[in-house]
């Protein structure tokens, strides 16, 4: 399966039951140039739309009752890291969302597996419906890792998250884009063939691995 989610030095992070193996972050990467694209304008998303709020945190950021009621919490078969949404069978893993981590009592990190492979516009567009509108790009790339496995990595801010205390300063986050194996939960990098999504509530770093 796929990726340990980085923890702040300055905070504690929850990691309830769940599922899928972690492997420890790599170093060495490939820094990629800088893009102040446009943000995220669709709306946020929301699993049952009586229930969730309107502030656009329904999933990053979002309290652990919101994220329960919103992404629907679903311990089926889990037994190490935290997970929840739909089952799925993309990139060799069960639930939607894995290693889910908490920071301050609201979601800070997870793995997401797409619903289906997407290119990397298409992945994008659905990761970023787990966050407010107005999140906005500020830097992207194509990371490396010593093993072999690539990703795409982008960086992002949030005036919302910023509010509620999760991110170092200023709303940042980044997602981390990939094709996961469905044998061995390897990432390579094949933008036409995104189904698994990293999100972590901390700026991806050019020249670590992925």
């Amino acid at each position: 399966m796929r990726k340990t989610l980085a923890v702040l030095l300055f905070t504690v992070t929850i990691v309830l039951g769940g599922c899928g193996t972690s492997t420890s972050a790599r170093s060495s990467g490939n820094s990629g140039t800088g893009n102040s694209g446009a943000g995220n304008t669709g709306a946020a998303f929301s699993g049952n739309s009586d229930t969730c709020p309107s502030n656009g945190l329904t999933g990053f950021g979002a309290t652990q009752k919101v994220w329960n009621e919103c992404q629907g919490a679903d311990l089926r078969g889990c037994s190490e890291d935290s997970c929840a949404g739909p089952l799925t069978t993309v990139g060799g893993v069960e639930e939607t969302f894995i290693e889910v981590e908490f920071t301050g009592g609201r979601v800070s990190g997870y793995t997401q597996t797409l619903p289906g492979p997407m290119d990397i516009a298409q992945a994008e567009t659905a990761a970023l419906q787990l966050f407010p509108s107005g999140a906005h790009e500020v830097a992207r790339g194509i990371a490396a890792s010593s093993d072999g496995e690539t990703c795409r990595w982008v960086n992002y801010q949030s005036a919302t998250i910023a509010t509620v205390g999760i991110t170092l300063k200023d709303g940042d986050f980044s997602l981390e884009f990939a094709h996961a194996d469905n044998t061995n939960g390897n990432w390579t990098y094949e933008p036409n063939d995104i189904n698994q999504v990293l999100a972590i509530n901390i700026w991806y770093i050019p020249g670590n691995g992925c």
